[in-house]
């Protein structure tokens, strides 16, 4: 890459010789100047980025230093947030460990008394079953009982009418 003085040499080259200097002598000067210059320049740019390079060093090291800081802050407030989530969930799955607990022993209280009450009434449904039971029986056997007395009245009446029927035809055979 070319270095371009930061200057116009031409005109340095022609304000010299319009005082007086040869046209040799005001390039030379001008060639000296250009050096000179160039040179500052490039020192005073190698100075800077020297400087730019400390700083941004240093400014390195520290914002370095600040997200170690940070990084180990979010950490802790990781660690304590996990910590109280734990600590919060252990308090309330003892919690619901306990409800369920509870609620576990009334259903059990509350099934023991729906099955007395249930045996107390099977055993009265059972006795009330029997009670009608024992009546329809007692009337089934009242109806068999009347049923048997028509038959042997029946039965004596066919008896009766078939003897009266034979010696009246027994009669009429003797006769």
């Amino acid at each position: 890459m070319t270095r371009v003085p930061p200057f116009n040499t031409f005109q340095l080259v022609y304000d010299l010789r319009a005082n007086g200097l040869s046209e040799a002598q005001a390039v030379v000067l001008m060639d000296a100047l250009c050096r000179v210059s160039l040179d500052a320049q490039s020192a005073s740019k190698t100075a800077l980025e020297t400087a730019y390079r400390a700083d941004l060093g240093a400014l390195r090291v520290t914002v370095d230093g600040k997200f170690a800081a940070i990084d180990a802050s979010i950490t802790e407030k990781l660690f304590n947030a996990q910590l109280k989530t734990d600590m919060q969930s252990k308090h309330w799955r003892e919690g619901v460990q306990k409800d369920v607990q509870h609620e576990l022993h009334a259903l059990k209280a509350e099934l023991l008394q729906q099955r007395a009450a249930a045996e107390s009434e099977r055993l009265a449904l059972r006795k009330e079953v029997q009670a009608q039971f024992d009546k329809e029986k007692a009337l089934a056997q009242a109806d068999l009982e009347k049923m048997e007395n028509k038959l042997m009245r029946l039965l004596v009446g066919f008896v009766v009418s078939a003897s009266a029927i034979g010696l009246g035809a027994i009669r009429l055979l003797m006769k």
